[in-house]
């Protein structure tokens, strides 16, 4: 089946961009934890956290109506001119997005003692997130060329992982690695617009404002989710910064940004199978696909929480290096999370969003984000976050939505099974 074909096409490349990841990371991240020492890190760790709330902003779920958009003028007449509407549209809104980001942050640097004494590193981070933002992977998502995306990443990625081996050699060189993070993000940048403009022959257009508003709408759903989800991992770096209430130190802020990190990296196994999943499923609805990677993916993924646990102190030795060891035992805490993570990717929004639920989708992640923060500021102002509670509260955020997101998934597989679909409608 031509469909399923490429399907597995899109998800081999995807995997080539996840290794290639990795493989980048092994190289920079153990480096950079032993050359910036804990307390300098922790300052990385800290600024990253507050960029990574802001890239969700900058994308506002642009991304992900993107792919859909993209994946359904595929069967348009007027295909061509429905594609530079959209990315006209999109990159429109992101370029505003960008300049209100801005603001945010010159306030974020006034309130934020850490913020303010590392203005620069902070400023030449926010650009870097600026420019990936500007970067149109839901066109090629959406089209399902994911050997594009593959290509260019290694590239990219090759020019600021280069600059930042040969060039970075202490602590007080924190602000040279976004400036080369920058370099990389920009090789990116002008690679896919470059790819776009010639083997697409994409046309940018005037959009009309009623077009812009309504893609933002859209966008506003996915927004959400995306947001709520977010707030898991970065919420807690941020709270664990409070020392007012919290007496977490900063190693135990790198120790959490590591487990986090490498938690991540398991995590982005999944990504080629939800990135190939989502227009399969838009085009295709096919649960059968659905339940065969649920199948064959759980057994795998409980064996590699498993894995993660008992090999803990390895891993500490890996990203960290000697002086991180005694943090160990947190990787070995948040292990659990990839049991409810890998369903709860799987049917959210490559399943939920392809079936038009957006409602739905947000729904679950909010409930999760919100049953997330509450118990967390419990925590905070209780004095009782520690990196062992938070580790506990992430595994359980997670159970949390993956329950919310199962109850309404399995009644889209009922309803959809059984031909009546006026149920998923109601």
């Amino acid at each position: 089946m031509a469909s399923h074909k490429r399907f597995v096409k899109n998800t081999f490349f995807q995997y080539a961009l996840q290794f290639a990841k990795y493989f980048f990371s092994l190289l920079t991240l153990p480096y950079l934890t032993r050359v910036l020492g804990r307390d300098v890190y922790a300052v990385r760790v800290y600024v990253l956290s507050v960029m990574n709330f802001l890239q969700v902003f900058l994308d506002f779920g642009f991304n992900s109506y993107g792919i859909r958009a993209i994946a359904a003028a595929q069967e348009e007449e007027n295909c061509e001119e429905h594609e530079g509407r959209v990315t006209s549209s999109i990159m429109s809104l992101r370029i505003l997005f960008c300049l209100i980001g801005a603001a945010v942050l010159a306030v974020l640097i006034q309130l934020i003692p850490l913020l303010r004494n590392n203005q620069l590193f902070t400023w030449l981070s926010y650009l870097t997130i600026c420019a990936k933002a500007t970067i149109p992977d839901f066109f090629f998502q959406g089209k399902q060329e994911m050997e594009v995306m593959t290509e260019r990443f290694v590239i990219s990625e090759s020019v600021a992982t280069a600059l930042i081996l040969f060039a970075v050699h202490s602590p007080d060189q924190l602000v040279l690695i976004p400036c080369f993070e920058l370099a990389g993000s920009v090789v990116a940048l002008l690679w896919s617009w470059h790819y776009v403009f010639t083997h697409y022959h994409l046309k940018l257009q005037r959009v009309e404002r009623d077009y812009v508003v309504q893609a933002a709408k859209e966008s506003s759903t996915f927004f959400v989710a995306t947001a709520a989800t977010s707030v898991f991992s970065t919420l807690t770096t941020l709270f664990l910064g409070f020392d007012r209430w919290c007496s977490a130190t900063p190693a135990d802020i790198s120790y959490w940004s590591i487990a986090v990190t490498a938690s991540g990296a398991i995590q982005a196994l999944y990504a080629p199978i939800t990135n190939s999943l989502y227009p399969h499923m838009v085009n295709n609805h096919d649960f059968k696909l659905l339940k065969t990677l649920l199948l064959i993916g759980m057994p795998v993924d409980i064996i590699g929480s498993v894995a993660f646990a008992l090999l803990s102190e390895f891993e500490m030795g890996i990203f960290g290096g000697p002086e991180y060891l005694e943090g160990a035992y947190v990787l070995a805490l948040i292990a659990p999370v990839f049991i409810f993570s890998y369903p709860a990717t799987l049917i959210g929004y490559p399943v939920l969003a392809a079936f038009g639920q957006d409602r739905e989708l947000t729904t679950s992640s909010v409930t999760a984000a919100v049953f997330n923060a509450v118990v967390l500021s419990f925590l905070l102002f209780s004095g009782n976050l520690t990196l062992f509670s938070a580790c506990i509260l992430r595994v359980c955020t997670e159970m949390v939505l993956l329950s919310v997101r199962a109850f309404y998934v399995l009644r889209l597989w009922r309803a959809y099974g059984s031909g009546n679909t006026s149920e998923v409608a109601s």
